[in-house]
């Protein structure tokens, strides 16, 4: 069997939604990811996305919210469930509990 190797995010200091994720490729530099572009679609430096994907991306911006679909590369995929886990996490926390049990 093959196994993906353990691709890397890591969060940009002070900028919650943007983080580096490493390529698949030994040797290539990590790819910036804004999650918070394109109306939250995300946006990657990888040239999946800057070649294949921006135009798509593009042309769905200009439906209603509603009715778009995402267009996402892996590192994006993978930025989003980076940032979710850490979320659920901290969700988790007891003083999160707790304040949301005295709200409730």
């Amino acid at each position: 069997m093959i196994f993906r190797q353990e691709i890397r995010v890591t969060p940009i200091r002070g900028e919650l939604k943007r983080f580096f994720v490493d390529s698949e490729r030994p040797g290539q530099h990590p790819y910036l990811v804004d999650l918070d572009s394109y109306d939250g679609n995300g946006e990657c430096a990888c040239d999946n996305f800057r070649i294949r994907l921006v135009s798509k991306v593009q042309t769905e911006a200009r439906k209603p919210k509603n009715q778009r679909w995402p267009m996402r590369c892996k590192h994006i995929k993978w930025a989003r469930e980076y940032l979710l886990d850490k979320l659920l996490a901290a969700l988790r926390s007891p003083a999160h509990t707790a304040k949301f049990n005295r709200e409730n």
